[in-house]
Parts: C-alpha cells; sequence; structure tokens
C-alpha cells in the first residue's frame, strides 16, 4: 500500500531515534543502578509510525525488594540532572523531553507471573512480549493504526471510548492482516466475542468469566490475562462506526480513509435545513491529555443539557479530536417562547411541594401529570443569546477549557 511509504520510519528516523535512545538510557543506569530499564510500547514492538517520537521506558523494580514501596516515589528521588514532568494516574511516571523526542519512564516491577501484578501497568511488558511473538508483519499493524488514527476510533481514554493500540495489536494479530481485520468487522455483530488463545470453549462461558464492569459491545479477551476484555472503554457508537468504515472501505477501498477528515459543515447544513450549526472551538487546560479530554467531554454534555433544559431542540452533537478540538451541536433554528415551565417536585412529597410553593408564592401553580410547574419569563429566546450568556457567565465551562470561542453557522 502506498500509505506504508508515509507511516513507515526511514532508515534515518530509526537511526536518529535509536540514538537518542541509547544517550538517555545511559544517562538513567548512572541514577538507577537497582534498576533494569526495558524498551517498551510500539517502539519496542516496531509498530509505531513515522513522526511520533514518544517512546516507553519500563523502569523495572526488583519483586520482592520493591512490592510493598512507592516505586513512583523512588524513580523521582533518584533522577539526578535529568529534567521530568510527573504524570499522575493509578502509579505515577514521569516524561523526559530530549532532542524531539518525549520519553515516558513507567516504573514497573519486574514480576514473572501474572498474579504478582501490583498495578495494571507491570503488565504492559508481558503485552510487549506477546505482540512481538504473535505478529509476523508489523506493517500491518502500522496501517492499521493509521486507519484508526485518522477516523478518530484510536485511543481507549474516557474522552474518546475508541480502540486501544493494544486492542488494535491483537485484532491484527488475530486476523493476520489489516485487509482481513476490515473484511472480518464488516460482519461484526452485537457482543462480538474475540478469543485469540481459545481460553473459552464458547462466548457464554467467555462472558461468565469477564468483569461485568468490563462488558462492551465488542469482547476482546487479553491473550495474558484471560478474565479482562481489552476493549472494555469502546463505546457502541465507535463501535458500530467502525463496522460501517469497514463496509464503506470493501466497497471502495482507496487512501482517503488513511486521512485525517474535518467536519462537513456544509453537508451537516444540507441535511439539517431548519438548522443551526453551534460550532467551539475549544483549547484544554494545561494538563494530562485524558484528564483535560475528560473535563472537554464534561463541558460537551453540560451544554447540552442546557440547551435541552432551556426547550431547543438539539438533533446531535459531538466532537472532533484530530488536531485542533471543534465541538458542535446541530440545534433547530427556533425562537422560544416568552414563557417556559420550571418543574417543581411530584404532587405526592407534601414536604418538597410545600417548600416549592413558598419559594414561586407569587407564581401561579399548574399540574403536568404527577408534577407542578410554573410558567416563568425567559431570560434568552434566541440560541445565540442563550450560548453567548451561558458560555461566558456558566462556572463549570470556565473551569473546565482554557478558551472557547463559539460561531454559528
Amino acid at each position: 500500500m502506498k500509505i506504508l511509504q508515509e507511516i513507515k520510519p526511514s532508515e534515518k528516523e530509526i537511526e536518529k531515534s535509536n540514538k537518542v535512545l541509547i544517550s538517555l538510557v545511559k544517562d538513567l543506569k548512572q541514577n538507577l543502578k537497582n534498576c533494569s530499564i526495558v524498551i517498551g510500547g510500539s517502539f519496542a514492538k516496531d509498530t509505531w509510525l513515522s513522526g511520533n517520537h514518544d517512546i516507553d521506558l519500563f523502569i523495572k523494580f526488583n519483586y520482592l525488594k520493591f512490592k510493598d514501596k512507592d516505586i513512583s516515589e523512588f524513580l523521582k528521588n533518584n533522577l539526578k540532572k535529568i529534567k521530568y514532568k510527573i504524570v499522575h494516574g493509578s502509579r505515577d511516571y514521569l516524561q523526559v523531553k530530549k532532542k524531539g523526542f518525549q520519553f515516558e519512564l513507567i516504573p514497573v516491577l519486574d514480576i514473572k507471573t501474572i498474579s504478582q501484578a501490583k498495578n495494571i501497568t507491570d503488565l504492559s511488558p508481558f503485552h510487549t512480549t506477546w505482540v512481538k511473538k504473535n505478529v509476523k508483519n508489523t506493517d500491518e499493524i502500522r496501517i492499521a493504526k493509521k486507519f484508526f488514527k485518522e477516523n478518530e476510533l484510536y485511543g481507549a481514554e474516557t474522552h474518546l471510548k475508541g480502540f486501544s493500540g493494544y486492542t488494535i495489536e491483537i485484532l491484527v494479530a488475530h486476523y493476520k492482516s489489516f485487509y482481513n481485520l476490515i473484511k472480518s468487522a464488516s460482519q461484526w455483530k452485537k457482543n462480538e466475542f474475540i478469543d485469540t488463545k481459545k481460553y473459552y470453549k464458547n462466548k457464554v462461558l467467555g462472558l461468565k468469566n469477564i468483569n461485568k464492569a468490563r462488558l462492551s459491545t465488542l469482547i476482546v479477551i487479553d491473550p495474558i490475562q484471560k478474565e479482562r476484555n481489552t476493549s472494555a472503554a469502546l463505546s457502541n457508537k465507535n463501535y458500530n462506526k467502525f463496522i460501517q468504515l469497514s463496509k464503506d472501505y470493501l466497497r471502495n477501498p482507496n487512501e482517503d480513509f488513511f486521512k485525517s477528515k474535518k467536519i462537513n459543515f456544509k453537508l451537516i447544513k444540507e441535511n439539517y435545513k431548519d438548522s443551526k450549526i453551534a460550532r467551539l472551538k475549544i483549547k484544554s487546560l494545561k494538563e494530562k491529555e485524558d484528564i483535560a479530554g475528560a473535563k472537554i467531554l464534561k463541558v460537551q454534555n453540560h451544554i447540552y443539557k442546557k440547551l435541552k433544559n432551556e426547550g431547543f431542540t438539539v438533533h446531535d452533537h459531538d466532537i472532533s479530536w484530530n488536531g485542533k478540538i471543534v465541538s458542535y451541536f446541530i440545534i433547530k433554528d427556533e425562537v422560544l417562547p416568552d414563557y417556559k415551565k420550571h418543574y417543581g417536585p411530584p404532587i405526592k412529597e407534601n414536604k418538597h411541594l410545600e417548600l416549592f410553593k413558598q419559594k414561586w408564592k407569587d407564581y401561579k401553580l399548574k399540574n403536568e401529570g404527577p408534577r407542578v410547574y410554573i410558567e416563568i419569563k425567559r431570560k434568552h429566546k434566541k440560541l445565540k443569546s442563550f450560548l453567548k450568556n451561558l458560555l461566558k457567565k456558566d462556572s463549570i465551562i470556565k473551569n473546565n477549557v482554557r478558551k472557547i470561542r463559539l460561531k454559528l453557522l
């Protein structure tokens, strides 16, 4: 495939990466004499994409000596003359920048069996080993990763709800190639079950053994941990999106599927002729990506609820994370009535009903089914004034994004 020429690192890029890597490892070994340093992630698996200069380094600590100790703290305290940034998580890790590369220094216990793991990150070296043993052609994974990335399906973080890199690697290993994965995915149904190690005789037995909180519309059994579903974070929306993209690709395979796409607002306008599009350009807070992303998602859902509660008809809403963050809402173009219903408690809740009456004693109380309501005058009947006021004054929005800019289309 032509796309492979663009995404596969050149010999020159590999040589430069190795040079910087060797230099950093040398510095680390001088500071961490009692630890072993192992390359991990896509760099170790040889599945990294050209231009992606993030490299994982596992800092392995002796299990018996450190199993009950804070190895993150030990790592921080023993790095001298190396500048780093702390990234908080279930176990803190460090980021080090060097000559255009970003290294993740991930402290793990040097375990021999899965049961010894004290944290999910302790299992990461096992993932690397499995992929290296079971993927015959790493270029197939490169192609798959590019496909998922450009179609905004890559990443299992809370705000993305897509496919993790490890899940993609398992799928490519299971189906042997990117094309076979696409061909099979086009036929996937709800609760597709993939068990590449054949831990379970059938799907029913597999579902019984997986943590119920980790079930999702796609079940991909972790080949090194049979109770774990690696695709637990995947949303139904993104699962269905991938199935449809697979069908589209099979009908007309071309390079456009591997290119980043801007939101086609013109097409949206054609499909929703009676509506306005509220486009929001957002700058995230300067925090860890998944934390900042989760806060943007919180803002998105908050705006949606505010619009609905005010009485606006919201047809759809979404966020694009590729490059600059763009959020949008498709809202019926209308002027709302002068008055809106403000609901109180159910009629049978006497105590709360009395409090509601006292608070709104100057308003006529009305019934609607089991609840009461009053009619109050709207402050904003038009979409533009409502949104401008909301974005300017709402504390949830102001506290969870760095900057947000509105344009109505």
